[in-house]
């Protein structure tokens, strides 16, 4: 049983994945094209013995072998044949996307699409007058479109298709016919209590693909009593099928003022006194960017970091759970004890220490439990949990000091968890 599977790097060259089950191992070569090639070989075991569930160890396997498959190919990997018709210019449907400016599909987001992210750090000359600022809200990244046919979908930055969910809430409503056909606005889906703080852990209930439309809507009904949801659009992508990258932002933030009604960021000249306003008002921080500044995009799955910075009052950052525990005392039942990880710029895994259950409540540590525990009660990993996490300092290893968990990232994907 062996899979090989290709896609282009950021680089331009042609990357391979090549998975095969012999006997209970597993064997996965990688490398690129004509370059360096690696292999790894794993022993599997069974699982679940003297249960209904057992598995042989050659089955383990097999499932592993085709979890990675499904995972690479949600990345933007293709098959032998898709890539072979693609390389000599006969390409078939859902060939692999090789330009940065390709057209996406607005009705079906290819997983492989992925707008650009603010750089983790502010430019020296932040405070020259040369910057454009927005709030930089706590919240979750969207990306909203309008298809051919005048049809809306919304999805989060893991190319999830939340349309169900989000479409029939009055506040997106309002805008909806400002939208002309094939478009695509980058928003910040944000919830606030009537005293004008941030409950970001509110959004899960929304957000969460899995749960019912009624019980999303009950949800909804329930936080508004306190509060409100604010979708904050600041940047738009397509326009009347144009892509609007190469436009300057200041020209694309006309636009959206010109075409919507409500809901487009505030953008202001970033100075201290921006600062000193932010921090009275409790903000996050800002999103910096250039009057002229460009947008990019990518189809092969990894979002290049341009065209913004972040400037915030604390340290955070998003994190893998590699593993959890149970907490002792009033915790006992739940996971509660979290070993975080990120991803170095070249790819290798850095331990970033653990923390505990911070500021999540016992309602989302027993869905979490719930959703992440084994038949024998202990964590699965897999798909991958995405946390955000405020912490003081970092070690020079990379790990974290006095950290906070602040909550669940269902909308950001593993591969954005780098470090540095």
């Amino acid at each position: 049983m062996k899979t090989k599977l290709y896609a282009k790097a950021t680089s331009g060259k042609t990357k391979f994945l090549e998975l095969e089950v012999a006997g209970d191992y597993l064997i996965t070569r990688w490398g690129y094209i004509d370059g360096k090639q690696q292999e790894t070989k794993e022993l599997c075991e069974g699982k679940n013995t003297g249960k209904v569930n057992a598995t042989t160890a050659h089955e383990q396997a097999v499932l592993e072998y085709e979890r990675k498959i499904k995972k690479k190919t949600d990345e933007g990997y293709v098959d032998e044949n898709i890539w072979i018709a693609t390389i000599i210019g006969t390409p078939t449907s859902g060939a692999l996307p090789t330009k940065q400016d390709e057209m996406p599909n607005f009705a079906n987001l290819q997983k492989h699409f992925c707008p650009c992210k603010p750089i983790a750090k502010p430019p020296k000359d932040c405070l020259t007058g040369k910057y454009l600022a927005d709030r930089k809200f706590n919240g979750v990244n969207l990306i909203w479109t309008r298809d051919a046919d005048g049809k809306h979908h919304i999805y989060t930055r893991r190319i999830e298709d939340i349309t169900d969910n989000i479409i029939w809430m009055p506040e997106f409503k309002w805008n909806m016919n400002k939208m002309p056909n094939n478009s695509m606005v980058l928003l910040e889906f944000t919830y606030l209590t009537n005293l004008s703080i941030e409950e970001p852990e509110q959004l899960r209930g929304l957000i969460n693909s899995r749960r019912s439309l009624k019980d999303v809507k009950k949800h909804y009904d329930n936080i508004i009593q306190n509060g409100f949801i604010m979708p904050v659009i600041f940047d738009v992508m397509f326009w009347d099928n144009m892509f609007m990258g190469n436009t300057p932002f200041i020209e694309r933030r006309k636009l959206l003022n010109r075409e919507f009604i409500r809901f487009v960021a505030l953008c202001n000249d970033f100075n201290q006194k921006e600062i000193n306003s932010g921090k009275i008002s409790n903000w996050e921080g800002f999103i910096l960017r250039k009057k002229d500044g460009l947008l990019e995009y990518t189809m092969n799955g990894k979002a290049k970091r341009s065209g913004s910075w972040k400037w915030k009052f604390e340290e955070t950052d998003d994190f893998i759970v590699r593993m959890a525990e149970k907490g002792k005392g009033k915790n006992a039942k739940y996971f509660a004890r979290f070993n975080l990880i990120q991803y170095n710029k070249k790819g290798y895994i850095i331990d970033c220490g653990y923390c505990g259950p911070g500021k999540l409540k016992v309602a989302e540590l027993e869905e979490l439990y719930k959703e992440r525990s084994d038949a024998n009660g202990d964590y699965k990993i897999m798909p991958f949990l995405v946390v955000e996490v405020l912490y003081r300092t970092r070690t020079k290893d990379g790990k974290l000091e006095f950290p906070v968990l602040q909550r669940i990232r269902d909308d950001k994907k593993p591969e954005e968890c780098i470090y540095g």
